[in-house]
């Protein structure tokens, strides 16, 4: 059975030659003067691990701070887990638009289970 391993929130992920996943500029929190604002370049990369080729549906949803509505719903059908059992994404978020203060939690459900929720949080700037 599939579970999340681990969720990281980036400024830049990708895939190097050897098929390492590379990421630069691990963050928790973006400092901003006003509301909304904009993060130019963004990514949020996962593992997955679970029996070998076994096939995961996967959702994520960026849900708002007030948790109301999702600010993205992205949905893969079906994706197949290595021979040894996982799978590393890597979903770009560039130009993300963050309307309000407070925490952005990425909800993470595997074939229909919520499994993980990684936070970021918007803050306010003392300037």
């Amino acid at each position: 059975m599939a579970k999340v391993g681990w969720g990281h929130f980036c400024d830049h992920a990708f895939f190097d030659q050897g098929g390492k996943v590379c990421l630069i500029g691990i963050f928790k929190y973006i400092l901003a003067q006003r509301v909304p604002v904009q993060h130019t370049r963004c990514a949020f990369v996962f593992q997955v691990l679970g029996e070998p080729n076994e096939n995961v549906k996967i959702e994520l949803r960026l849900m708002r701070p007030d948790s109301r509505e999702p600010l993205l719903n992205l949905q893969h059908p079906g994706f197949v887990l290595s021979p040894e059992g996982e799978a590393i994404h890597v979903i770009s978020l560039d130009n993300l638009l963050l309307p309000d203060y407070g925490p952005y939690e990425m909800e993470i459900f595997l074939n229909d289970t919520y499994e993980a929720g990684f936070i970021f949080e918007v803050r306010r700037t003392c300037q």
